[in-house]
């Protein structure tokens, strides 16, 4: 919890101190006798509810960060105006921006136009826009979202629908020479937090003493043990004799309530 604080400067919902591995306790009893058993106790926490694709996106991106257990998310959603064709994000794509695309592309033969670009100290945006050349017109979007540093990251494409006239004359498609990859993925935070501990997994059998004792010490206190379960099962002895003692003294009770009724009758 300590390191994520001082990395981040901030710590939503400071409860969760179990985020990167698991919380394990370790509960010891001692008797008198200096004898030992424990138990290891360990909570996983299972996080929270992260961000879906909702029915109205036409393209749902989401990049997440393993430290902080955060989902970034960028949705794609179409707009209701003529002269708007998506939403990318907080970015409006229209239809004369396209335009100007298209005639960069004729211009310098960059078929693979940068649309929009948008970094914060988290997250990061990307979008292309796909040019055919012999139809000259804007098919695709390439959208990359990724975190900051580069420790997760995604990339899809979202169809343009056809906001020009049909031309009359029929062209072959030329699609368009893709460049942009995805960025190398990161991992700063592979194995900084402790996977394994000395603890035991299963609970520890009953130790015969402290392990500072010495043998004589671990040896009374094994003797002590064996009279007091020796003493018990005597006590368990005893115990029976007597229910079996008050059972003969009733049969013997009802045996003389008997006869002397026998007796009376005579």
């Amino acid at each position: 919890m300590f390191q994520m604080k001082k990395k981040t400067g901030r710590l939503f919902n400071q409860s969760w101190v179990a985020r990167h591995s698991p919380i394990r306790l370790q509960i010891t009893f001692e008797d008198v006798f200096g004898n030992k058993i424990s138990h290891v106790l360990e909570y996983v926490n299972k996080g929270y509810p992260l961000e879906e694709k909702k029915d109205t996106d036409i393209l749902f991106l989401h990049a997440d960060t393993t430290f902080d257990r955060n989902r970034n998310v960028l949705r794609v959603s179409p707009t209701n105006s003529e002269r708007e064709l998506v939403k990318i994000g907080g970015y409006t794509v229209t239809k004369p921006l396209l335009r100007s695309f298209v005639y960069n592309a004729i211009k310098t033969g960059i078929t693979e136009q940068l649309v929009h670009e948008n970094t914060d100290t988290t997250k990061g945006t990307k979008v292309w826009a796909l040019i055919d050349l012999s139809c000259q017109i804007v098919y695709a979007f390439k959208v990359l979202f990724y975190t900051i540093p580069t420790v997760s990251a995604q990339m899809g494409y979202v169809k343009v629908n056809q906001y020009e006239k049909p031309q009359p004359e029929k062209k072959p498609i030329k699609p368009a020479n893709e460049l942009e990859k995805l960025p190398e993925i990161t991992t700063p935070y592979e194995n900084e937090f402790p996977q394994d501990d000395e603890f035991d997994d299963n609970p520890q059998p009953l130790s015969t003493g402290q392990t500072t004792a010495s043998n004589a010490q671990k040896s009374g206190a094994n003797d002590g043990i064996g009279i007091l379960v020796e003493l018990n099962e005597n006590m368990k002895k005893v115990a029976n004799s007597l229910d079996r003692l008050q059972s003969i003294d009733n049969s013997l009770a009802r045996l003389a309530d008997s006869f002397e009724k026998f007796l009376q009758h005579k």
